[in-house]
């Protein structure tokens, strides 16, 4: 149940960040889409030019974010007795969900946040099992948990 409920969390998150994205283009569309008419000057060309390029990584943005949705909701819910893609890491104070990374969210008393298989706190933990130790930074974390 809480693997389902820290997903479901990530997914949310994503699809806000998507959204917030998809609004952003917009907006600025808006600013790029004016009609060589009503261009006054150099100055107006050039902020042109500026929001058009903003757009476009908004946009390499936004296929990103989506990418990472649709790696999310492939990810499988079975339960896990080792850190791997997927397991749900409960430590005495924190949440790892090996996923995507994200923000830091309030779950269960504790907070949980998505990390990458890219991050240097996956591959320390990468295999554990539950009671063994890891070390990032000056941090160490013990696994309470592996869902």
């Amino acid at each position: 149940m809480k693997k389902e409920k820290a997903k479901e969390i990530i997914e949310k998150y994503q699809l806000e960040h998507i959204n917030h994205l998809q609004n952003s283009i917009d907006e600025k569309r808006v600013t790029v889409d004016i009609d060589e008419g009503e261009v006054l000057d150099p100055e107006d060309f050039s902020r042109q030019t500026e929001v058009g390029d903003l757009v476009l990584r908004l946009k390499r943005q936004l296929t990103v974010a989506k990418n990472d949705l649709k790696f999310v909701q492939k990810i499988s819910l079975e339960p896990n007795d080792k850190v791997v893609l997927g397991s749900l890491v409960e430590t005495h104070d924190m949440f790892f969900y090996v996923s995507i990374p994200t923000n830091t969210f309030d779950f269960e008393q504790k907070k949980l946040v998505g990390i990458s298989t890219k991050a240097p706190i996956y591959r320390a933990m990468l295999n554990k099992t539950q009671g063994d130790s890891f070390k990032v930074g000056t941090k160490t974390y013990t696994i309470q948990k592996i869902y």
